[in-house]
């Protein structure tokens, strides 16, 4: 199972971008280009709870491509989405787009933690374009490597500090206690722990691919039993959009090889179901070859998410396309949910809370 795997992983950031630590509930704060997500949730024994969300539109160009345009803006809009929220709770947890995090597992020699800080210091200055004191830089060992009893794998990510200290000068100016910076990746499969995707009975380690289809972006998740594997964005239908710079290699990480609501649909066209439905089982034969002979390539459930995930027949034709048991994304299926939120209203909106529920599960580690 998934069971407490993913929280261990993703929460590893203390150092990269948590701010003064504080207890009781946190918001997650997600910044797309057409809307804030914004979600709060309690917790009693562990168990979360959903105690309110929002999704207001946003108007373009305020924030394009993942990038702050207009940062005062920006915050204006945050802060009138916090108040019709109707929380007193002012902790927030954000996240960086993962265009703007690197992101490297390696294989290093099993060491102590202060033995592993400065071998991972020293490959830093290797894998990162940037000199080292503009970047934060943070580490999480993920354990032994398959049959290297000698070596651990460890999860290495950077950001460029200036990015990090922009995402906390939008959260103060729009009143908030950014408390938590996270990277979108990690954020978005953070849901997904607890849940269990397999028939009764299958009891092996599960691999899920989670897909987020924001507008048109097609971003790829591969997690297995907790532990991420595969990461890609893509523009969705593989044509780049113009004006907007092809980052894909710059993305793509795998394991080792060794060492007011939404509109129903987005503002932008809208590919036909059956079209997406292609593009996913092509990034799945993508994820296949990159990962061959390595034992984890084949994939038990798929998840949409994402704004895009929501055009009708859509789990229905890619389940078609790709064999495979194909659904929309529920962050809050493991969850109980406040009273006073509408069910139906809240099935609708779930496939496109992911992130925003992954940051405010942050709250949950503290």
């Amino acid at each position: 199972m998934l069971r407490g795997k993913i929280s261990r992983l993703t929460d590893w950031l203390s150092q990269l971008a948590t701010l003064s630590p504080t207890s009781g509930p946190l918001l997650g704060l997600d910044l797309g280009c057409s809307a804030i997500k914004l979600v709060e949730l309690s917790h009693h024994d562990q168990i979360p709870k959903l105690e309110r969300y929002l999704i207001e539109s946003l108007p373009s160009g305020i924030i394009v491509d993942g990038n702050l345009v207009d940062l005062e803006q920006a915050a204006h809009r945050v802060r009138a989405a916090w108040e019709r929220l109707g929380t007193p709770t002012r902790d927030v947890a954000i996240a960086l787009p993962t265009t703007q995090s690197i992101h490297k597992t390696l294989r290093l020699p099993a060491s102590s933690h202060d033995q592993l800080a400065a071998l991972v210091h020293a490959a830093a200055g290797r894998l990162i374009p940037f000199p080292l004191d503009e970047v934060n830089l943070d580490f999480q060992v993920l354990g032994p490597s398959p049959g290297q009893t000698e070596e651990t794998e460890v999860l290495v990510c950077a950001a460029r500090r200036e990015r990090v200290e922009e995402r906390v000068a939008l959260a103060e100016l729009a009143g908030l206690r950014p408390r938590i910076v996270d990277v979108e990746a990690f954020a978005t499969i953070r849901p997904l722990d607890g849940l269990r995707l397999l028939p009764a009975g299958q009891d092996h380690a599960q691999t899920v691919a989670l897909f987020d289809l924001s507008g048109h972006k097609l971003r790829c998740h591969v997690v297995r039993d907790g532990v991420p594997l595969y990461f890609r964005e893509q523009a969705l239908g593989g044509i780049p959009q113009p004006g907007l710079p092809d980052q894909s290699d710059y993305l793509n990480w795998t394991a080792p090889e060794s060492t007011e609501h939404l509109p129903a649909l987005p503002a932008w066209p809208q590919p036909p179901a059956d079209t997406v439905a292609q593009e996913v089982a092509r990034a799945l034969q993508l994820f296949a070859s990159t990962v061959s002979g390595q034992h984890y390539h084949e994939v038990d459930a798929i998840l949409l998410s994402g704004g895009t995930s929501r055009l009708p027949g859509l789990a229905a034709a890619v389940t078609e396309v790709t064999r495979l048991n194909a659904r929309l994304a529920n962050p809050f299926a493991a969850m109980t949910v406040a009273p006073t939120l509408r069910p139906r209203t809240l099935h609708d909106d779930a496939p496109v809370l992911l992130t925003a529920s992954g940051l405010a599960l942050r709250g949950m580690a503290r």
